[in-house]
């Protein structure tokens, strides 16, 4: 594809993150934190699992569609989660606070780049391939988002540790 074209058909996970952004805090409010954070996970499992499923014969709209879905539970995971490590924090701290998270935040960027090329290469590895030029070598991708989708799935774990009514304050203010 064309730089072009590869550039729009990314497009859609970002009009997904819109369309949460805008969401999101009636979502919240309806729904509460635990419910958004047990929920956002599965959506991104089911978008990854559709992006695993992507070949060159697959159409725009597939390609869009999961792309967007994408886009739109990745937002809806970190509103769920981001007001929580803010609750509790004295506005004394709040300054501090956002410069850790952002920086958590990043890093945990920086690692998930790591470990989205670790798993390729180890994929082509597996596969005998020896490039992203060999045919076949999609096959490493597509088993990559298979393992993000499964790995995003231990998300759902953190629910566990709150209350139903944890948040509950933040989402009010949402």
């Amino acid at each position: 594809m064309s730089p072009l074209l590869s550039g729009l058909l990314s497009a859609p996970f970002a009009i997904g993150a819109l369309l949460m952004r805008t969401l999101a805090s009636t979502i919240l409010k309806k729904f509460g934190f635990k419910k958004c954070i047990s929920l956002a996970p599965i959506g991104i499992f089911i978008s990854l699992m559709m992006m695993s499923f992507i070949t060159k014969e697959s159409g725009y709209v597939y390609i869009c569609f999961s792309g967007a879905l994408l886009g739109f539970f990745t937002i809806f995971l970190y509103a769920s989660n981001g007001p929580l490590a803010y609750v509790d924090m004295p506005k004394s701290l709040s300054s501090s606070a956002t410069s850790i998270d952002t920086t958590v935040r990043q890093f945990s960027m920086s690692l998930a780049i790591g470990l989205c090329a670790f798993l390729v290469l180890t994929y082509l590895n597996i596969l005998n391939l020896h490039s992203l030029a060999d045919i076949g070598a999609t096959q490493a991708f597509h088993y990559t988002f298979r393992t993000l989708a499964v790995l995003v799935l231990f998300q759902i774990l953190i629910s566990f540790g709150i209350k139903k009514s944890d948040g509950d304050e933040a989402a009010k203010g949402a």
